[in-house]
């Protein structure tokens, strides 16, 4: 057995049980999302702000508080959120007045983005626990707050395209689920 297939049989077999747990939560709501749906903008606001918080945590409490990791975090969440907006307002989302709800075309957004955020936090967090020494090295904290900032930053541009649609859109025909439509 090589030596790359021994080290990741030892990280998934000592990989807490909560982890996996975690992984299948993430798998179930991105598959979820592959298909149309409709949702609250509070329901849409999990997401995010779970992804914001975790980021923010991980920023405040395993770093130090210095110019490169909160530039790092900061510039990757902005761009971040610029690919967010962009991805949102290229779906057709359509808003029904009447309930509040937003119309969401499925889309592997949701699931693509979670699974590289699971995968950066699972790989960092497994090179940090193995080589504890990389948490000095720049270009280590740069990779791992670069990657949670930039992913973060699309879940949480996604969500103000979200909001931007939900205040901005006028009543329009939304079809109900006799195929009839009516205005909203």
């Amino acid at each position: 057995m090589t030596r790359f297939w021994m080290e990741f049989t030892q990280s998934v077999v000592h990989t807490p049980i909560w982890v996996w747990g975690l992984l299948a939560v993430i798998v179930y709501f991105g598959a979820m999302a592959l298909r149309p749906s409709k949702a609250s903008l509070l329901r849409l606001a999990v997401l995010p702000g779970v992804f914001l918080i975790w980021g923010l945590q991980v920023l405040l409490t395993k770093t130090s508080l210095d110019t490169m990791n909160i530039g790092t975090w900061g510039a990757a969440l902005a761009f971040g959120t610029v690919v967010g907006l962009a991805l949102t307002a290229s779906q057709d989302i359509r808003l029904d007045r009447q309930t509040g709800l937003l119309h969401l075309p499925g889309s592997a957004i949701t699931l693509v983005v979670s699974l590289l955020i699971f995968a950066c936090k699972y790989g960092f967090g497994y090179s940090l626990a193995r080589w504890p020494e990389l948490g000095r090295e720049a270009t280590f904290l740069i990779a791992s707050l670069g990657s949670s900032g930039l992913f973060t930053g699309i879940l949480v541009g996604r969500f103000a395209g979200l909001v931007r649609v939900h205040a901005a859109t006028p009543q329009v025909p939304v079809a109900n689920p006799a195929g009839d439509l009516a205005i909203h």
